[in-house]
């Protein structure tokens, strides 16, 4: 059983945030993620309410490194407060994986953009 890493992200409001993440085995050895499909989303901690989703951009499958980003249009609509989110990898054969976990916190802005 492979039990995912915990880290806490912070986001500020109506901002980019963005995380670059490589897949490593018990070794450190870089995980080939050529036809994975990965995927991680963020929920309310209470009644687990899907909010959104990162999006995913695969810098070098070979060696396992990818880009986790959300969009100003995703973190606008987030109030401020703590949610958690999650990161799975799964194969092309079926065998899904969790990663990544923990708290993702929003942290109030005041600027907007028209």
């Amino acid at each position: 059983m492979i039990y995912p890493a915990t880290y806490t992200i912070s986001v500020l409001q109506n901002s980019t945030y963005k995380m670059r993440v490589v897949v490593r085995d018990a070794a450190s050895a870089a995980i080939n993620l050529t036809g994975y499909v990965i995927d991680a989303d963020i929920k309310t901690l209470l009644t687990n309410e899907f909010l959104t989703t990162f999006t995913v951009t695969v810098i070098n499958a070979a060696t396992g490194t990818f880009d986790l980003e959300l969009l100003p249009a995703a973190t606008v609509g987030l109030e401020p407060g703590k949610y958690g989110y999650d990161l799975s990898l799964t194969s092309s054969g079926g065998e899904r994986y969790y990663w990544l976990k923990g708290d993702l916190l929003v942290l109030q802005t005041f600027s907007r953009n028209s």
